[in-house]
């Protein structure tokens, strides 16, 4: 979506400049919950650079379950899978210091510059996408994040362990 294949669906009509890091914690987040509705239907990851839309994956799923679902739905599908999947690996004890980029992949995003340009970069991205996702500082899915996704189980969970 950076430069590339445009998702006007959820806000993209076209690709976002590669250079600055403004607007990438959110437009990762929606790309991630936009790949996770693949994922659940064992979509090739192909068929998104073939730009199929959301309205024919709904159509599809209509055929398939006949169940009724608009964009919103796939999105909300995608955060909620997204978010599952973080709440296991948060008890599974991944934290933000596991949410990190190589240094050599850091080094590229300010060439010429020194590694604590893009370790800021990196870091003022990773606040706006843990913000957008409803995350604390630390990478936990809040407890009201959960709830509203449906993921009790989840909340609970996460609330045990933090106690």
């Amino acid at each position: 979506m950076e430069g590339g294949v445009p998702v006007p669906e959820i806000g993209y009509p076209s690709g976002m400049e590669g250079i600055s890091g403004e607007g990438k914690g959110k437009m990762t987040a929606q790309m991630k919950n936009n790949m996770a509705v693949f994922n659940a239907l064992g979509l090739c990851k192909f068929l998104f650079f073939a730009r199929i839309s959301h309205q024919t994956l709904c159509q599809w799923i209509k055929g398939l379950a006949g169940w009724e679902l608009k964009s919103a739905d796939l999105m909300v599908l995608g955060d909620r899978l997204y978010n599952l999947k973080r709440a296991y690996n948060v008890l599974m004890g991944v934290s933000s210091e596991r949410d990190t980029m190589p240094t050599r992949i850091l080094e590229i995003l300010r060439p010429g510059k020194p590694i604590t340009a893009g370790e800021k970069l990196f870091l003022d991205m990773r606040r706006e996408y843990y913000e957008f996702r409803g995350w604390d500082e630390k990478g936990v899915p809040k407890q009201e994040k959960l709830l509203s996704l449906g993921l009790e189980k989840a909340a609970n969970k996460i609330k045990k362990r933090q106690a």
